[in-house]
């Protein structure tokens, strides 16, 4: 949930740490939703209309990833628009550089695809 300067802003002691996400210059609170999908065992598909937090979730995965592994492990992004896998990566590239110890891989799905699927009759 994101607050505009006309809503009323609840004060910070009823935010729940764990709940708070820093996303694209923002301060995010995950609704309850968004919240308990972090809790699922990976892998996910995360899936939702326009504006539902898929990509806030997405980054959230990747920094719990990140975080918690003692080995590396290799993660991969895919979204189907170019633009937003490229600019997750410099986001991403540019804010965590010093504590990637995992291997991230953004791909756009048609990227992945071309890549990974050998029959190109499908």
């Amino acid at each position: 949930t994101t607050h505009t300067a006309s809503q009323s802003i609840k004060p910070i002691e009823e935010f729940n740490p764990e709940r708070i996400s820093f996303f694209k210059n923002q301060l995010i609170e995950l609704n309850d939703t968004q919240y308990a999908a972090l809790k699922i065992r990976l892998p996910a598909v995360i899936s939702g209309g326009p504006g539902a937090g898929k990509t806030c979730l997405a980054i959230e995965f990747i920094k719990k990833i990140n975080n918690e592994t003692d080995k590396p492990k290799r993660i991969l992004y895919i979204s189907q628009q170019e633009r937003l896998v490229r600019e997750r990566e410099t986001e991403w590239l540019t804010e965590h550089r010093s504590d990637n110890t995992n291997q991230i891989h953004f791909m756009s799905l048609a990227e992945f695809l071309s890549n990974h699927i050998t029959d190109k009759k499908i």
